[in-house]
């Protein structure tokens, strides 16, 4: 089986979430026997294009086109919904998919409801199902949007891929009050931490004076101010010391929609990670129990400090976010259905 990726964005490791999805998804399908071709648009369109995820251009129709030609594959999968318009050009009877990442009005409306200016164009519902539409196959990342999907395009098939993750162990301890934030300088992570340092730290520093914070990724360089008892560390190749040391790990998701691959990750190293209710409505619904939650300030920084002074039930979360990775976001389970899905289109075409 053939199948090409077309992409206005590159597939990367430990970058952006959403290029690590893509690269993740992309192992998955190689792994499961699919010949790939990633297909980077790369070619300047006039007029130039207003935002990141403006839709599709003729110039980039226009190249697309031309890579299918040369690859001739069995399915075509464009990554973001806004590059659905260069699925009306290919042959009728090709099999289409769209790589959601997300659900883009549902995005723009948190950021809308928190009185933040969007990364991107303006999102409607309308907007979204027209270009969900003309795909034959739609991708999601996790199951609450798997069924906002479903009902903007119910002529479309819906199938769940969300990011693979095997268990990770790492040799270093443990810190006694150890915190941890890891992530972009994507809008949604810098408001979440923002909000956090804020409003919670200082809540968490005075229940436990001797907390500390490390904060790891590209998100350090949208922060020139200081707080208390926090460093910035940047973006960092090996992060095994930062989740070895940390007894907690914060998720203050306050905007935005997808699935925060850094919890996935935390998780994985069987951390107790505290979470906000849009990061918790990612998850499947038998990990509830893997994750501490907290929404307000108030229940935010008690979870956190719970996490920290409460070995048996730090442990308990730990062990229950394990057990979720395991079920749920092994890579067979979360690429096979998308690989039976894709030669069942093949069959039926």
């Amino acid at each position: 089986m053939k199948v090409q990726i077309i992409s206005r964005v590159t597939a990367e490791p430990r970058c952006r979430g959403n290029a690590a999805y893509l690269l993740d998804l992309m192992r998955g399908l190689e792994t499961g026997g699919v010949e790939l071709d990633f297909s980077l648009l790369d070619v300047p369109s006039t007029p130039p294009l207003r935002t990141w995820d403006d839709l599709a251009s003729r110039a980039e129709i226009d190249q697309a086109l031309a890579r299918f030609a040369a690859f001739a594959p069995d399915a075509v999968i464009v990554n973001y919904v806004y590059l659905a318009p260069i699925l009306d050009a290919l042959p009728r009877d090709a099999l289409t998919a769209i790589l959601t990442i997300d659900v883009r009005s549902r995005r723009f409306e948190s950021f809308q409801s928190e009185g933040l200016p969007m990364d991107g164009m303006v999102w409607t519902e309308e907007l979204e199902a027209s270009l969900l539409s003309k795909a034959r196959l739609l991708i999601a990342i996790q199951p609450e949007e798997a069924a906002i999907l479903q009902r903007l395009a119910p002529d479309a098939a819906v199938v769940l891929a969300p990011f693979s993750m095997l268990e990770k162990s790492t040799p270093y301890p443990e810190i006694p009050g150890r915190c941890l934030f890891v992530g972009s300088d994507a809008d949604h992570n810098v408001f979440g931490l923002r909000w956090f340092l804020r409003e919670a730290w200082p809540l968490v520093l005075a229940e436990a004076p001797g907390a500390s914070l490390d904060v790891c990724g590209s998100i350090g360089r949208r922060f020139k101010e200081s707080y208390p008892k926090t460093v910035f560390h940047g973006r960092l190749d090996d992060l095994d010391p930062y989740y070895g040391a940390a007894q907690a790990v914060v998720v203050p998701l306050r905007v935005g929609s997808g699935l925060e691959i850094k919890l996935v990750e935390a998780m994985a190293y069987g951390k107790a990670c505290v979470v906000s209710s849009r990061g918790l409505a990612a998850l499947p619904p038998g990990c509830a129990g893997a994750v501490m939650p907290g929404e307000d300030a108030a229940t935010f920084a008690r979870a956190v400090v719970r996490a920290l002074t409460d070995d048996a039930l730090r442990r308990r979360v730990g062990q229950n976010a394990l057990a979720c990775v395991r079920e749920h976001f092994n890579p067979q389970k979360a690429h096979g259905e998308l690989i039976e899905r894709l030669r069942l289109g093949m069959v039926r075409r």
